[in-house]
């Protein structure tokens, strides 16, 4: 039994692919590595301020904060780049949850669109990116705001 698990120690100092489970391994057509590891939370994570999805302006103002592991480079939104700054304690309050995974990140960035204007009557969608130094990328978010018509007004 001795010389059993020497080996394996051996085997496992070398790199020689071991299961990870006892009991089961791999099956040969399985392409699943036997480790795996959740990158996700890596990843820079968006939070948004509410800004309502229905409005009768044509304009709106898009905010939130991005939390990240590393420095955030940019925020993007139909090819353009939001004004960024470090978030500051009255922007965090506004939120009424904030997701476990970002309670942890370091780096916390506070992004603002002001003037995003609507396209067009009805559902816009509207694709927010954030981007960080170390070439790690947020989630794609699609945002739909419905832009209704606003009403007559009376002379």
């Amino acid at each position: 039994m001795k010389s059993y698990v020497a080996c394996l120690v051996a085997l496992a100092t070398l790199g020689w692919p071991l299961p990870v489970t006892f009991g089961s391994s791999p099956g040969v057509d399985d392409p699943s590595p036997a480790i795996r590891t959740d990158s996700s939370r890596y990843r820079p994570l968006i939070v948004f301020h509410d800004f309502g999805t229905v409005t009768s302006r044509r304009r709106i103002k898009i905010s939130g904060v991005v939390f990240s592991r590393s420095s955030v480079d940019r925020v993007t939104l139909a090819n353009r780049s939001a004004r960024l700054r470090p978030a500051e304690p009255n922007d965090m309050v506004r939120f009424t949850r904030v997701p476990p995974a970002a309670r942890e990140a370091p780096y916390r960035v506070y992004f603002e669109f002001p003037d995003i204007e609507l396209q067009h009557a009805g559902a816009n969608d509207l694709d927010i990116r954030a981007l960080a130094t170390d070439g790690r990328q947020s989630d794609l978010h699609r945002i739909t705001v419905i832009c209704v018509a606003a009403p007559p007004e009376h002379p």
